[in-house]
């Protein structure tokens, strides 16, 4: 299944967090509402559509995956998620017509240029193309030794 949405969108869904401040994150959208519901649960591949141009994003291209997990009534969705969408209890009601689609596991993708339509399809993609972002951390002995000391003293705290 891909799913070809708008900036910033596409990016808010796969990355799993995102920067509010220079010290401070939060978790990044997983509601999204939609005017139709479909059968279809799983893995879903998020593509960025090429239209309309964000500056700083990435247009046109695949973003990563997420596992729609369930679609819901909108009356379903607790106060947290409402507050994550920003959207404040006199504004909900243009909401409760459409449904709720419930996201997790974001997995990041390396950008490749893919031309999607809008909207969600089953469509054929060649998994060879699509790479996942790394997980190794690099860092130097300093770092190291920096982290081990914080677990040392987090762990002689706790007992």
């Amino acid at each position: 299944m891909t799913w070809g949405v708008a900036q910033p969108l596409a990016d808010l869904l796969t990355r799993g967090i995102e920067q509010v401040s220079a010290l401070r994150w939060k978790a990044a959208r997983s509601v999204v509402f939609m005017s139709r519901t479909v059968k279809y649960r799983g893995d879903v591949l998020v593509c960025s559509l090429e239209s309309p141009p964000i500056e700083g994003r990435e247009c046109g291209v695949v973003c990563g995956w997420v596992e729609l997990y369930q679609i819901v009534n909108p009356a379903q969705l607790t106060d947290e998620e409402w507050a994550e969408l920003g959207i404040l209890p006199k504004d909900r009601e243009k909401y409760m017509k459409k449904y709720a689609y419930r996201f997790r596991n974001p997995r990041r993708l390396i950008e490749i240029p893919y031309k999607c339509r809008e909207g969600m399809r089953l469509e054929q993609v060649y998994m060879d193309f699509l790479t996942a972002y790394p997980q190794v951390v690099e860092m130097d002995k300093k770092g190291w030794e920096e982290i081990q000391r914080k677990i040392n003293h987090e762990t002689k705290r706790n007992g």
